[in-house]
């Protein structure tokens, strides 16, 4: 998508945000932010993308395309990333609140248009949470600093929706909480990702680190009275002075798994025991010792899986990789554990999201060796959000597992009918014949079921 997709005649400086607000009042603070941040380049761009994707502009007319179809993602992440570096470039050259929160406004609603008709990823979430947060700060009726977590919590969930297994997306959120349900939001993590080989050590990290500050807040006679009573929390310890040994069975617990960083984790270990003063030389050397032994145990344990890891780094290519992802899942199934499986998958589908083989062979594992109909139905519904304008497959096992499962809600089934009649639009007759023969066939089902259960009454 070049530069040069500019609406013939348009005026370069045209008033950016004019497109987005019919109150008169706001065209003076806008032409002072499109004057001090956006060069004429970046003022056509962002006028072109937004007729484009509102389907009032002249690029939509001759698209003849609805803005939901695959066809235009490329145009939503760029309109999202122009605005966000409008909105980070007015914040640093100071300018005034309204004109400033005028483009705030215009970005949250084009992410709130590109959200609803893709799904995101971790990478997208993550920019999105912090621009809401320095959007929040730039609020002058807030004090410096001071961020409204709920908003930000709220934007993080959502986001985990679309990627329950990314480490730097669960980082985010737990950055976005209050001190008092931070550990619940840890643990969380540590379950979603905290196998992860490569990110996985930095999630146990940032656990450990949150646990240590609130230890030494606790410590420290100075500490404001709000983190004192966090640390007394039952939500973020399970007692009154059980911090120290809080703190160690979180560093004990990542010792266990393989992952990559081990070393620096066993490094702060060491130091945490020889600073907390808690364990006698004795016991603190006997500790130590086993604890070194585990870290061994997991290195030696990854160090088997050495060839995979190698295997799906960036550098390779994306055939080179799928394979690598195939060999990986056979040999985790056959001597890893389901966890770890799992968390393969959810690698492979984030570095993948568009293949719907990936996702058919998630959601297939989870209903063959978890018997889970409930994590099948969310691994089918992630994968038609991401292939569903294309997929008859996945929208085809999302349908049976939602109409034959007897423990879907009426909002879940509405959510899925929802979404297959918005990409309904962008799809062909016969694959809609092919969704509805097939729902047809599971009703008449449904109602076959029941009748026998009537007649054995």
């Amino acid at each position: 998508v070049g530069l040069a997709m500019v609406p013939a005649g348009s005026d370069p400086k045209m008033d950016l945000l004019a497109m987005s607000s019919d109150d008169s009042e706001d065209s003076e603070a806008e032409d002072e932010v499109e004057a001090e941040v956006v060069d004429a380049a970046t003022a056509s761009r962002l006028v072109f993308l937004r007729g484009l994707l509102s389907g009032e502009g002249e690029g939509a007319d001759a698209r003849g395309q609805d803005p939901s179809s695959m066809a235009f993602y490329g145009y939503h992440e760029e309109y999202v990333r122009l605005l966000s570096s409008v909105c980070r470039a007015a914040k640093e050259g100071g300018s005034e609140r309204d004109a400033h929160n005028a483009i705030a406004t215009q970005l949250r609603k084009a992410r709130e248009r590109f959200a609803s008709f893709f799904p995101l990823s971790a990478d997208h979430w993550v920019q999105w949470i912090q621009d809401e947060k320095l959007l929040q700060e730039q609020d002058e009726s807030k004090d410096e600093g001071d961020v409204d977590p709920y908003v930000v919590e709220e934007v993080a969930k959502r986001g985990l929706e679309d990627n329950p297994a990314e480490p730097d997306l669960w980082l985010a959120y737990a950055s976005s909480t209050k001190t008092s349900t931070k550990r619940k939001v840890f643990e969380e993590a540590c379950q979603a990702c905290g196998t992860h080989v490569k990110q996985g050590s930095k999630v146990w990290q940032a656990y450990v680190d949150f646990l240590l500050r609130l230890r030494r807040n606790k410590n420290n006679s100075g500490a404001d009275e709000a983190n004192a009573n966090a640390y007394d929390n039952a939500d973020a310890f399970e007692g009154k002075g059980k911090g120290e040994e809080d703190v160690r069975k979180v560093f004990q617990r990542a010792m266990r798994v393989p992952l990559e960083g081990l070393d620096q984790l066993y490094e702060k270990y060491c130091v945490f025991e020889k600073q907390s003063g808690g364990l006698s030389s004795e016991k603190q050397a006997e500790v130590l010792k086993e604890l070194e032994g585990e870290k061994r145990k997991s290195q030696s344990f990854l160090q088997e899986r050495a060839s995979y890891e190698n295997g799906l780094l960036g550098s390779q290519d994306d055939t080179s990789v799928m394979g690598t992802f195939q060999s990986y899942l056979k040999y985790e199934n056959k001597y890893g554990d389901p966890t770890r499986v799992i968390s393969l998958f959810e690698r492979l589908v984030s570095r993948f999201p568009c293949y719907e083989t990936c996702w058919d062979k998630f959601g297939s594992y989870v209903e063959s060796q978890l018997k889970n109909h409930s994590f099948a139905r969310k691994v089918y519904w992630r994968g038609v959000r991401n292939c569903g304008q294309w997929s008859q497959q996945l929208w085809l096992k999302l349908l049976r597992r939602t109409l034959g499962d007897g423990d879907v809600t009426p909002e879940e089934k509405g959510k899925v009918l929802d979404l297959y009649n918005s990409h309904h639009k962008n799809t062909t007759p016969a694959f809609d014949l092919n969704i509805q023969q097939h729902q047809q066939h599971y009703q008449q089902q449904q109602q076959q079921q029941q009748q026998e259960q009537q007649q054995s009454v």
